[in-house]
């Protein structure tokens, strides 16, 4: 299992830099949700999807096909209609969709380095000329980080790609998983407000799910606690299922701010044993509590933002 002496990689996610053990493996789709600068909520937001499972060319040529030949068999007589489908380089695919009326959809599918990216965006009353502007000013401003290690240029990372235009909006996920039934997730959203009732009041009060339905369960530790300069709540338990031998663990973590800021995202990083693996295997909780807990530790202490 994890240990002290274990190697780390260290990763930029959304503008804070994390270091976690080598065992764990970033999910190769990462996703992610803004806004440009001066748009209102109301506004439609760019559904992000980067991908970089050993992303090639011919790869790349692959997937875009695959979603032609899927936008196309899903049309129903004026509804969900490929209106467009442009090729603008051998790197970049523009779609759009006439949903139903003057509803659309447009995604552009851009091959950078080593990852795809799918920048999709809706639109309404026809303004879809205006909505593809949008898509192609943001691509143009996506840079392509060397490694993980420290972003060379400064903006929103995710996966091995940078964000770099200003925006209002900036939520992504990202997971990570080990091949022991451990999950570490992680969300950010820039400038989001808190929740209305911190982590450690809602999972105390009776509407909790573990007090809905009685889970056995011990807090390990709950407590205020500071990562990357930002104050946040901090909770940790372990269930026991119905099989005696069985445990599960879970450990919480989420900022506090008054002033949400690039520097100052909200930030909730969760921690998971006995989760399946990606082909489906169930698990068991192998890992100690008290290894649990250093091993937590050590990756929320390395959150840090980077300065660029």
């Amino acid at each position: 299992m994890h240990d002290n002496t274990e190697k780390v990689e260290t990763y930029c996610l959304g503008r804070h830099i994390i270091s976690v053990p080598e065992a764990f493996h970033l999910s190769p789709i990462v996703t992610g949700i803004f806004r440009a600068e001066g748009a209102s909520v109301k506004d439609p937001a760019f559904d992000i999807v980067v991908q970089f499972d050993e992303m090639t060319q011919s790869k790349f040529d692959l997937l875009v096909q695959k979603r032609r030949v899927e936008l196309s068999e899903a049309e129903e007589d004026s509804i969900k209609v490929l209106r467009l489908d442009k090729t603008l380089s051998n790197t970049s695919t523009l779609f759009r969709v006439q949903e139903i009326g003057e509803s659309y959809f447009s995604e552009l599918y851009i091959l950078r380095g080593r990852a795809m990216v799918k920048v999709r965006l809706e639109s309404f009353r026809n303004s879809f000329l205006e909505a593809e502007k949008k898509i192609l000013e943001l691509a143009n401003e996506i840079r392509v980080q060397d490694s993980f290690v420290e972003a060379k240029l400064s903006g929103f990372c995710l996966g091995p790609v940078i964000f770099s235009s200003k925006l209002s909006k900036e939520y992504a996920n990202y997971l990570f998983r080990d091949d022991h039934g451990l999950t570490l997730e992680i969300e950010i959203d820039t400038y989001a407000r808190d929740a209305p009732i911190p982590l450690i009041a809602r999972m105390s009060n009776q509407e909790s799910l573990l007090n809905k339905f009685k889970v056995n369960h011990t807090v390990l530790r709950a407590r205020e606690r500071t990562v990357a300069d930002m104050q946040a709540d901090e909770w940790m338990g372990v269930g026991y299922l119905a099989e005696a031998d069985q445990r599960k663990l879970k450990f919480a973590l989420e900022t506090r701010r008054n002033v949400p800021s690039i520097s100052r995202p909200s930030l909730s990083i969760t921690f998971d044993s006995a989760q399946s693996l990606t082909d489906g295997t169930p698990t068991k909780t192998e890992i100690s509590n008290e290894e649990a807990i250093e091993l937590w530790d050590r990756i929320v202490n390395s959150v840090r933002f980077h300065h660029n």
